[in-house]
């Protein structure tokens, strides 16, 4: 979260600083205005979300009522995971000869 804040030394950081200098050095005064405004905005945000999950003590009652549709829709994806171990690549028989290389005889990969 600190990294998505822009805080200096970090990989958000310097996307920002590249941004800014972009647009500096074409003279956008507008852009940069908007800018500081938006990168404000987000670091406020992001560091309630850190505040969130470091300082504040969880509700006492943290249940969560899920519906029906929405526990399909969760487990629904993890279901197709038995099928997805069928296919080229843990399975030597169906794997190109590229991938083939990095498996060994029993299908799991070589490390």
């Amino acid at each position: 979260m600190i990294s998505l804040a822009g805080v200096p030394f970090t990989a958000g950081f310097l996307g920002k600083f590249f941004i800014f200098d972009a647009a500096v050095r074409q003279h956008q005064t507008g852009l940069i205005i908007i800018g500081v405004i938006t990168v404000g905005c987000g670091f406020y945000y992001y560091l309630k979300v850190v505040r969130a999950m470091s300082w504040l003590e969880p509700p006492p009652e943290a249940t969560l009522q899920t519906s029906v549709l929405s526990r399909l829709t969760i487990t629904a994806p993890n279901g197709g995971d038995h099928r997805l171990r069928r296919l080229p690549a843990t399975n030597p028989e169906r794997a190109s000869p590229i991938s083939a290389r990095f498996l060994s005889d029993n299908g799991e990969p070589n490390v």
